[in-house]
Order: structure tokens, then sequence, then C-alpha cells
């Protein structure tokens, strides 16, 4: 099967650095990760077994741009990256810094693509999972170097949608967490963390709202009434992996607050646990005093810094 090459993408404000990344599975979610990637100038490769779902993919994305540009969501034409549709797995994985799994949503089938990724992509790869359900642990548990596996799953329809749920596992490193949180930071999304298995997944009306807005940060870019640098920080109807106010936090205290010192903002997530409630300074404190987290009360054996828009 010949390569394609998609060549008319269209640019995105985007301060991101280019990264030659590699999206595995082209399907619907998988082939929409593609594109908004390549829109911000990313370097974008993609790869899946079914020949069909690869000889569709240039049609597939060329109606998505239609639909975007006649919704006002896309404004430029000319291209900032290029999405590449590979037959071979080997070609596509070839120098990319971060994977992304778009696999269907079977745990067999994941844990068997971690697998071919483990033995295929760079040992310093990062391999990101979409999954909604399966445990990150599992599609680790068939890696090597198991601290650069963790959940980044795009909200759908990806385009103008923020918000990306990261979902770190039990041995996932601090150096993975900030790699993936600035990559996506540095395209002005929105990184939050799972609270407990359920995946966040948008309804009609919060997918509405959101295109609205992108929509109306656009036009007032192509005015010259806004800069396009501005970064997007939505009112979430989530709050990630932040637990209820009620749990940590005495009267008065609020539910973004440090549950120790109730004074900075609660910015860095506990490990192993992954309980999102102090800031940085006092997480520091708390390891070094060998205490524990204050939800779980499990020992921390570290914490990771994260970022919030």
């Amino acid at each position: 099967m010949r390569k394609h090459h998609l060549t008319r993408s269209v640019r995105w404000p985007a301060r991101a650095d280019m990264v030659r990344v590699c999206v595995v599975g082209c399907g619907t979610l998988g082939l929409k990760v593609a594109g908004a990637l390549s829109y911000f100038g990313h370097s974008v490769r993609v790869w899946d077994r079914d020949r069909a779902a690869l000889d569709s993919a240039h049609e597939r994305l060329r109606l998505d741009r239609s639909e975007l540009r006649r919704d006002g969501l896309l404004l430029q034409r000319a291209g900032a990256g290029r999405v590449t549709l590979l037959a071979r797995l080997d070609e596509a994985l070839a120098d990319a810094r971060i994977v992304f799994e778009c696999v269907s949503e079977d745990a067999a089938v994941k844990e068997e693509t971690f697998a071919r990724l483990s033995a295929a992509a760079a040992e310093t790869a990062i391999l990101a999972s979409c999954t909604l359900r399966v445990p990150i642990s599992a599609l680790a548990a068939r890696v090597q170097r198991p601290e650069r596996v963790l959940g980044v799953r795009f909200l759908y329809p990806v385009y103008y949608v923020p918000e990306v749920e990261v979902t770190p596992g039990p041995a996932t490193s601090r150096h993975t967490m900030d790699a993936v949180t600035q990559f996506l930071t540095h395209m002005g999304l929105t990184p939050f963390l799972r609270c407990g298995p359920e995946p966040v997944v948008l309804d009609d009306e919060q997918r509405e709202q959101r295109r609205r807005w992108r929509r109306q940060r656009l036009a007032a870019a192509a005015a010259g009434a806004a800069s396009t640098e501005t970064r997007y920080a939505p009112q979430l109807a989530f709050v990630g992996n932040l637990v209820s106010a009620a749990d940590v936090a005495p009267a008065g205290g609020g539910a973004h607050d440090c549950a120790v010192c109730m004074d900075a903002p609660r910015d860095c997530v506990m490990a192993p646990c992954h309980h999102l409630c102090t800031c940085c300074r006092c997480a520091r404190l708390l390891r070094g005093r060998r205490d524990a987290c204050p939800i779980c009360r499990q020992p921390i054996q570290d914490f990771i810094r994260v970022y919030m828009s």
C-alpha cells in the first residue's frame, strides 16, 4: 500500500514547536486526533491494521475540514502540519516522540497493541492510550519501561474541545506527566485528571457551548479584537480529580484551595494514589515528613506538578 500524504491541512493558532507524533488507529476518534494535532503544526503519522480505514482517511479528513470551515471554526487554508497515512507500523513509529493509541475499546486489543508499541517504538517514546475504562496498569504491564505509559483522552469531537483527560498509571513518571502536560498546554489545551473510573463525556449542550466559544474567539481574532495567543480557560462542569470540598476543606475553604495550607491553589497530584488536593510546597513537606495523602491516607511516595488553565 502506498503512503498517503495530506498536505492541505489548516494552521490553527499555536505556540508549540513541531513534534513528531504517531496515532495508532484511524477510526472516528483517532483520525480527529490526528487532524487536530496536524492543525497545530505537528508532524503526524497514522497507522491502522485496517487498509480500508486508511484508504478512506483522506476523504474523512476532507469532510472534517469542510464542516469546520462551514461552521466558522477554520479560517485559514495554509497548512501547518501534515498527516501521513502508513500501512507499516514500524514506519509510522519511526522517530515518534509521543504515540497516541486510539484503537477499539477492547482490553485484549489494547494490551496487544501496547505490546507491539513497546517492541517497535523508541525506548524514549511516550505511549498514551485514549481508553475509556481499560486500566492503565494493564497496558503498562505489556510495556518495557512502564513509567512512560499513561492515559490521554481527547474529548469528542476533539477539534474545538480544549479539555484533555489525563490518567496516570501507578508507574507513570513525573517526567512523562510533565512532558505530556507541556505538549498539551503549549497548544492552548487544558489537561485535567480523571476522578475515579468513570470517564468524562461531554453532552450535546456542552459540545455546542465549546463550538460557540471557539467560533467567537476565531472571529474576534480575525477582526483584531483578541490575541490568538490567549489560552482557553473554560469553567469546567467537572473538576477532574478534585474531591468534594466538604471532604477536605474546612468551612470557608474553596474547592480548589490546598487542603493543608488553605492558601495556595492545588497544583500537584500525589503518587501512587493520584489525588489532587494540595499545593506543591505542602506536598513536599508531607513527603519529607513521610506523611500520608490527606484524602486516602496512603503513604506519599512522590508528587507530580500539574498545570491548570
